[in-house]
């Protein structure tokens, strides 16, 4: 799944902005600082941003005849690696949280195959922020709190 930077600019004032103006008026509602310092350098780390081709590979299939990984070797995969985009694919989420099944729903893995299983489980990461996102996030709160805070006594 991939989304250009045609879908992102129509998508953004849709889901983005609607979202943020959401959580701030509940912010301000509830006597909350709203803190969006970091929304600036996030703008060009979107979900279309970077060489799509190499980050958005698809993911790999082992193959019983050969005996080996085509493609790639899904051992290769490194969730920290540094990206140009700050938010995860569901290729990234699949890799990132695939290692292990978990315990299979019985209704559900009457009909789908282990593969399918595990692509359902590892998916729920996909959308979510990288380490750098949550790094430049965290950075922006330290930097609003020092600013926010008194001193310490």
């Amino acid at each position: 799944m991939s989304i250009d930077q045609r879908e992102g600019a129509l998508t953004e004032p849709v889901v983005v902005t609607s979202l943020n103006n959401s959580i701030e008026l509940f912010a301000l509602e509830n006597g909350w600082v709203f803190v969006e310092d970091f929304a600036p350098g996030m703008r060009t780390r979107g979900w279309c941003a970077g060489d799509s081709r190499a980050e958005n590979s698809d993911l790999p299939d082992w193959s019983a005849k050969d005996r080996q990984w085509v493609t790639w070797n899904p051992a290769t995969w490194d969730p920290y690696a540094r990206r140009q985009r700050y938010f995860r694919t569901p290729n990234d989420a699949a890799l990132t949280q695939a290692q292990e099944l978990a315990r299979p729903i019985p209704a559900v893995s009457q009909v789908l195959t282990q593969r399918q299983l595990a692509l359902m489980n590892a998916l729920s990461g996909a959308f979510h922020p990288t380490f750098q996102a949550h790094v430049t996030m965290g950075l922006s709160l330290a930097n609003r709190l020092n600013s926010e805070l008194p001193p310490a006594r």
